[in-house]
């Protein structure tokens, strides 16, 4: 029997499905056996032909269709033979040393009721502003910002399934809430359940590193959070009696915020159309960091679409802007097509 498992859930990835499992391999270190477990949930490219031909070692579930990562991830857990499992997403590629460390890390730990979540960096090849953005402090990845004290109580909200070591029996006790469909707020709604149900623990270990290999422009970024504005809603009616988690999750604010300026948001989307490439430079002309700058461009247009989503999804009224008499909706239908697709 493997002592450790990786959970693989995959859908239409088969571009860099490839490379997540060449990963996984290179990864696994000497003498160790490392079980490999990926759920196709319900792919209609070439996953399937890929699996068979290329990874016949692999144990692979299908799905007919989709049913969702949570569905995936939970069929992949029932299955895997090793006490711990790795959960990854398909996208994900694991640094070499990243198996050995977390092996060593969970071996030397006395306590049962802790995940370990390791760095989860952006591809280094071609990244952009918005991927580093996303992978330190933005809306996708956060565990940059946790310090140093906080590395054995990391929080609740750090339970991201894009690297993350957790028991399988806990799984198994505390499974994903299938009901959500969707790859977001899944794994925190667990994160915030087992927190208050077993007194779970998130550890974050930055050693064991791993790279998000989806290339992603921001329009696109700001088009998905209708669908993220539903996961949201649905999270917080699971839970309707803690208004904190109401806040948390922007929809107090989508329900009290009923207008916007327009003239506002797209002088950021200049500013990010103009200064993007120059995200990674130490100092603009006039000695002011221009990295604040296009991160703070960033959060405000992710809010205004966050905020957007969540009205509509409300059932309330669209916000207009008092000077141009814009919609909302309208207003990020032009803000998303004047976004340069590099950016």
């Amino acid at each position: 029997m493997s002592e450790l498992t990786v959970v693989i859930p995959t859908h239409n990835r088969v571009e860099v499905l490839g490379d997540c499992l060449r990963a996984v391999a290179a990864a696994t270190p000497d003498g160790e056996t490392i079980e490999v477990v990926v759920v196709d949930d319900g792919s209609t490219d070439q996953t399937r032909q890929l699996l068979a031909k290329a990874y016949p070692q692999v144990r692979v579930l299908h799905f007919e269709h989709a049913r969702g990562p949570a569905a995936a991830r939970n069929a992949g857990i029932a299955a895997a033979d090793g006490p711990w499992c790795l959960i990854i997403n398909d996208d994900t590629i694991l640094d070499s040393a990243a198996l050995g460390v977390f092996l060593a890390y969970r071996r030397g730990l006395a306590r049962r009721e802790v995940s370990v979540i390791g760095n989860i960096a952006p591809w280094p090849e071609q990244i952009t502003a918005f991927e580093h953005w996303c992978s330190h402090g933005g809306s996708q990845f956060t565990h940059a910002r946790i310090p140093p004290e906080r590395y054995e109580d990391a929080g609740e909200d750090q339970f991201v399934t894009s690297n993350i070591l957790v028991e399988r029996d806990l799984l198994l006790a505390h499974p994903f809430d299938e009901s959500f469909r969707y790859a977001r707020y899944e794994d925190r709604e667990l994160g915030y359940r087992l927190a208050r149900r077993s007194g779970h623990r998130i550890h974050y270990l930055p050693a064991a590193r791993s790279y998000h290999c989806h290339r992603l422009g921001f329009a696109e970024w700001l088009g998905k959070w209708k669908t993220f504005g539903a996961a949201a809603i649905h999270f917080a009616s699971l839970y309707p009696e803690d208004t904190e988690l109401r806040r948390a999750l922007s929809i107090e604010r989508a329900e009290r915020t009923e207008s916007f300026s327009f003239a506002a948001l797209l002088q950021q989307v200049s500013l990010l159309n103009d200064n993007h490439q120059r995200y990674f430079a130490v100092l603009e002309d006039d000695d002011q960091p221009i990295q604040p700058k296009i991160e703070q461009a960033f959060r405000a247009l992710q809010e205004f679409a966050r905020l957007t989503y969540l009205r509509e999804l409300l059932g309330l009224s669209a916000r207009v802007d008092p000077q141009s008499g814009s919609t909302d909706r309208q207003a990020l239908g032009r803000i998303r097509a004047a976004l340069k697709p590099e950016v």
